[in-house]
């Protein structure tokens, strides 16, 4: 029996369709969304994000990691678009409010700890009075530079007293350490695990961070127009970043030999540093609020920002991708260290 025209035609372009997927396998499928992440590629905590770059194609994204030199960089790259996500510090937030950069939200926590005091070996500091008379270099205006201020004023010392440098945590620094020239530096990793390592410095007793604001350091930043217009990939690009905090934290070494691929520093130094802080996706807003308050009272920003700063915060990204509400992640939390 034939076939009619009309059955014909159905056959004809049914089997066309088919045997030209058959035929032609090498169409291409739809190019995963590729999304610009800020980071410093020689802060180790910043490892987390190369982890995402190796881990993002099986959740729908491609990574291009563009690299900075400062926190306050990456949050302006992010206001000007010019960068998608990006790796910033709790120290930002005061500024996004006191600034108006609308374009700016913190979606996620990067990690607690990686900052602290290394004293030169040889001085002596037991106690909080012990910093009067004592020079030391930090990066000026600094989370590092505020905690020396905040601890002066929450621990009794005198920070007229205290001998504040500028200079840039960094290999300069530990040169004018080991000559004597400063007696401690107030310094984010790997430089204060290596003046241990180097046995030029120690660590007090009294941790940088012992004090209201405790050891909230780096979050993850986001351009607000890029992920509101593209929710789908923020959700990936978080879940992305709980695997890689989640991998890195339970496989220390690997941890090390992946930093070392971007950082210049030796192994033991890489392996010290890591033990000084952890990994924590969690947005810890009393301890923000804290800190921002705190900020005001000693003149490190024009105006109270407390207030309004739970505005730089959008927790809708971190929420679905956890599948936990915020006040499972860190809304009512102050940030602590084991």
């Amino acid at each position: 029996m034939s076939l009619s025209m009309t059955t014909r035609r159905r056959f004809l372009t049914t089997t066309l369709a088919t045997t030209g997927a058959a035929l032609f396998p090498w169409r291409p499928a739809a190019a995963a969304a590729k999304v610009r992440i800020g980071w410093i590629k020689n802060q180790l905590h910043h490892t987390t994000f190369a982890y995402m770059a190796k881990i993002a194609e099986k959740h729908g994204f491609a990574v291009d990691l563009v690299d900075f030199a400062r926190y306050p960089d990456i949050m302006l790259a992010l206001q000007n678009k010019q960068i998608d996500y990006g790796g910033m510090g709790y120290a930002n937030l005061p500024g996004i409010v006191e600034q108006n950069l609308a374009n700016v939200r913190a979606i996620a926590g990067n990690m607690l700890g990686a900052i602290g005091m290394v004293i030169r070996t040889g001085v002596k500091v037991e106690t909080w009075k012990d910093y009067e008379g004592k020079k030391i270099a930090t990066a000026s205006n600094s989370i590092v530079e505020h905690h020396i201020r905040v601890n002066a004023a929450e621990h009794g010392y005198d920070i007229n007293k205290v001998e504040i440098i500028k200079m840039v945590p960094g290999p300069a620094a530990l040169i004018a350490l080991r000559k004597g020239e400063i007696d401690g530096i107030s310094a984010w990793e790997p430089w204060v695990a290596q003046a241990v390592v180097q046995k030029i410095g120690y660590v007090p007793k009294m941790r940088l961070y012992d004090n209201s604001v405790g050891p909230i350091n780096g979050i993850l930043g986001a351009s607000r127009e890029f992920v509101e217009k593209n929710r789908d990939v923020t959700v990936q690009v978080l879940k992305a970043l709980v695997e890689a905090n989640a991998y890195l934290t339970k496989n220390p070494a690997e941890h090390a030999r992946l930093a070392l691929t971007n950082m210049s520093i030796e192994l033991p130094v890489a392996q010290k540093a890591i033990e000084n802080f952890k990994y924590d996706e969690k947005i810890y807003m009393e301890s923000t609020r804290g800190y921002a308050k705190v900020m005001h009272q000693y003149g490190l920003t024009k105006v109270d920002t407390s207030p309004r700063i739970d505005e730089t915060v959008e927790w809708s990204f971190l929420e679905k991708a956890t599948g936990k509400p915020r006040a499972e992640l860190g809304l009512r939390e102050k940030a602590r260290m084991l």
